[in-house]
Formats: structure tokens, sequence, C-alpha cells
């Protein structure tokens, strides 16, 4: 199959990206909730379209427009397609997404995908090495989704700190977007944490961001161990692994544009 042309975000703008916006929200104003940031992505591939996991809008110094970070693994198996998508096959088999927010006040976007996801990225959690970008991949947005994106942690997650996994869920009838957790340990690159709630209930929450007290990004939760009826422990990727990584692959792709830091 050849591989589909890539477009600039602003050209994917001209080429039919729908927009549905409801509520009164200034456009310029900061958001203070950090889960105004998490969207329900759904992926139109050659295979199927699906929607899978959850996905979160973040822009790195180096990376012309926002992106949508998510899970590598959902445009696999882990999202019920048949075979996982490599890393450096997105642009060939994902022809587009959209989009919608979990916050208020509702948004809702349809674009031509344009993957950025490092080369190297690669699906947890069977046989994969503890080197590398590990399990993510990431997505051209608008530059108008650029005022939701979650700042970087300004120092890596330690063992004991206290984290909180932005996906909806709850416990019994209370449903929200923010659960508190532990950070356990690492291994093979990886963070393992432990949810506060009992009985938690977690609605498809790979992809979804990680973040400190201070609404600042530490990771991209990938999984999690099932212990029963309870939610088990998180699996996550913090950010310092994979950060670099996603500067090179935007500086890759907006090289040939004629971008320049």
């Amino acid at each position: 199959m050849k591989p589909k042309t890539r477009h600039p975000v602003a050209l994917l703008l001209a080429l039919g990206l729908t927009q549905c916006i409801a509520g009164d929200a200034d456009a310029t104003a900061a958001v203070a909730d950090p889960a105004a940031s998490v969207f329900q992505p759904t992926f139109i591939t050659d295979a199927a379209t699906m929607e899978a996991g959850k996905g979160f809008v973040f822009q790195p110094e180096g990376c012309a427009a926002p992106l949508l970070v998510t899970a590598l693994r959902l445009l696999g198996i882990g999202g019920s397609l048949p075979a996982q998508i490599p890393a450096s096959e997105l642009n060939a088999h994902v022809t587009g997404i959209t989009i919608e927010r979990l916050a208020a006040p509702a948004l809702r976007l349809s674009l031509a995908a344009a993957s950025v996801t490092p080369a190297t990225a690669a699906p947890c959690c069977e046989g994969n090495a503890g080197s590398g970008p590990g399990d993510i991949a990431a997505f051209e947005l608008p530059a108008s989704l650029a005022r939701w994106a979650l700042p970087a942690a300004t120092r890596p997650p330690a063992a004991g700190d206290h984290v909180f996994l932005l996906a909806p869920g709850g416990s019994g009838r209370q449903k929200t977007l923010r659960h508190e957790a532990v950070i356990e340990s690492r291994a093979s690159g990886y963070l393992f944490y432990d949810y506060l709630e009992t009985d938690l209930e977690l609605e498809a929450p790979a992809g979804a961001p990680i973040v400190n007290a201070a609404g600042e990004l530490v990771a991209l939760h990938v999984a999690r161990e099932s212990q029963g009826r309870r939610v088990g422990r998180g699996l996550a990727n913090p950010v310092g692994r994979w950060l670099e990584p996603l500067r090179q692959a935007c500086r890759a792709v907006e090289a040939p544009r004629g971008v320049v830091d």
C-alpha cells in the first residue's frame, strides 16, 4: 500500500475539518482543570473504524502544532484491530481521527490523520524492552487546541508521589475524570501505581494522562493489571522517557515544511 500524503494542519482545515462547540467558554482563557485536555478519539484505519481508549492535548517545545497523545497499543489488538500498526506505518494506515472532549464545553473535531509518532515507539506490554520511547502515539491537532495542552512536569515522579489519572470512572454511582493514585515502582522504563479509590471502575483509560498535584503531565497511562473486580495496578509510560523522541519526530516532520524553531 502506498503511504498517504502528509498535510500540514493548515491544509487539514481546508480539507474538511468539522467542528461543533457548545458553551460560551472564552477561547483565549486558560483552562484551570487539566481534565479539560482529555479527549475520546475515534480512529479511521484501512482495516476498521474504532473508538479506542483516550488521548490528551500536549505541545512540547519543538512541535509547531499541538498534539493528540495516546497509547500506540490502541492502534492494534488492544483497540480491536486484527494486528498492531507499527509506529513507522501509522501515516499509511490511519486516514482520519475524530476527537470528542470529555469535559464541558463540548467539542468535537474530525480531521485527517498526521502522525508524528517516534518511529521507535513500541506497544506495551509483552516483549517490550526498557529502551526507546515505549508505548506512545501522537497526531497533529489544529493550533486552536493549544490552549488545552498540558504542561510537562518539571521533575520525574518518584515512588510515594501522589498523582492523578484523568479518565472517566468512579466507585459506585459517583463518576469523575480525576482519580488519585500513588507511584509504587518503576520497571523496564514503565511506572506502576496503585489507585486510592476502592472498587474503582474505569472506562477504557489507555492513552489518558497522569498528572501531579500541580496539573503537570508526568506519564501516559497504557494498561492495568486486573485483580478480579478491582481495577488493579496501573502501568504508565513516564513523560521523561518519550519527550525528547517526540520532539525529534516533530522536527523531522516540520523540516520539509520550512518550519524553524
